[in-house]
């Protein structure tokens, strides 16, 4: 390439370059030290300038409201505030460059303005915190209102079961009364889930931990279903392996997972099926905890409208069931506040598995 060719190429890449400076929405201030040399038309136009003039030769400290936060002297992208000429704020991103072949101490502030991202950030904050508000109220109202209908359902159970006690087996009113008793422990089991759940989302579910025996909380859990087991006409087996050690956990709230498992898979399984529980080893050392049926089946629709909280399947059999739809969703809940991870797997016709996996670290592993 010969000089004329070599001056034409020079030209060709000044003159993209000032239309790069012209047509860019980023500010460019040309310095030599902290003297304005130079501005490109959005600087103009956000500085809110007559011209270019109007820059030129002042000081950039006296155009910056409020400086980068610490010392990083612009090194990289750092937040800024500068004042425009009618007394206009401008947030920016601004970072200071180099400029090659430039005399010594010239270099150039690249600044992007960001007014409309922080004003979705204040949108985002105002809405988290308005979240965070009704989370505390909602929060406020469940502990209140659980007290006021807890505290009455105690004493219809307590007085049912009296009831029951004085009047023995043989009498009408012992058989109301023991209904009376079943209903209130249903009612307080739904009212409980709800608080347990609320909870949960608000952070504010602590678990009291200490060594629990998975092989014991399955037989609780058992005697617990037993009578619905047998009113169903299923048969519910328990594998568990051979010297499964003690994990670290709430035990009641372990005990109300298997139990919401176990009783979904009861609730859905029809007459002469089967419900497994199986407590077995993991290959990294953890335990796997799966309850499976011969149930019905979901869809994979259906899985997720289960695990939503308070989801009800549009299934003809689901509809003859009553609950609340948190089940599913607290049993997960609760498993992942034991740093268990849960899984559900379900075909239609073909029964459902559903699982959580204790990780090693939650082993109570005896002392060496």
């Amino acid at each position: 390439m010969d000089d004329r060719d070599d001056g034409h190429g020079a030209g060709s890449e000044a003159g993209m370059a000032a239309a790069l400076l012209a047509s860019t929405p980023d500010m460019v201030l040309r310095l030599d030290g902290d003297v304005v040399l130079a501005v490109n038309p959005a600087t103009v136009r956000l500085l809110a300038a007559p011209s270019a003039d109007g820059l030129v030769g002042r000081r950039l400290r006296d155009l910056v409201a409020e400086p980068p936060a610490g010392e990083t002297g612009l090194l990289g992208w750092d937040r800024m505030t500068f004042r425009a000429l009618d007394g206009t704020l401008v947030p920016v991103e601004a970072m200071r460059v180099p400029l090659p072949g430039a005399g010594e101490g010239e270099t150039a502030v690249i600044a992007r303005d960001i007014s409309v991202q922080l004003d979705v950030e204040r949108s985002m904050r105002t809405a988290r915190d308005a979240a965070d508000t009704a989370n505390d109220a909602k929060s406020r109202f469940l502990a209140g209102i659980g007290h006021e209908l807890r505290t009455p359902l105690n004493a219809i159970i307590g007085f049912a079961e009296l009831i029951v006690d004085e009047a023995g087996d043989r009498s009408v009113a012992a058989d109301y009364a023991a209904d009376i008793r079943e209903s209130g422990h249903h009612l307080l089991g739904v009212i409980n889930g709800i608080l347990d759940y609320a909870k949960i989302e608000a952070g504010r579910l602590d678990l009291t931990e200490g060594a629990v025996d998975l092989v014991q909380s399955v037989a609780s859990v058992r005697r617990l279903l037993a009578a619905r087991i047998a009113e169903s006409g299923l048969i519910m087996r328990v594998e568990a392996a051979d010297d499964l050690p003690p994990v670290i956990g709430d035990p009641i709230k372990i005990r109300q997972i298997l139990l919401n498992l176990v009783s979904n898979a009861v609730k859905f399984t029809p007459r002469g099926g089967t419900v497994t529980v199986v407590l077995a080893h993991e290959h990294d050392g953890g335990v796997r905890v799966e309850v499976l049926d011969t149930g019905i089946g979901m869809t994979e629709a259906e899985m997720a409208v289960a695990m939503e909280p308070f989801g009800q399947v549009a299934n003809t059999h689901v509809r003859q069931h009553d609950g609340t739809g948190l089940g599913l969703p607290l049993a997960r809940a609760l498993a992942e506040l034991h740093g268990a991870t849960f899984t559900l797997d379900s075909r239609p016709g073909k029964g459902t598995r559903a699982a959580f996996r204790l990780p090693p670290s939650r082993l109570a592993l005896a002392p060496e």
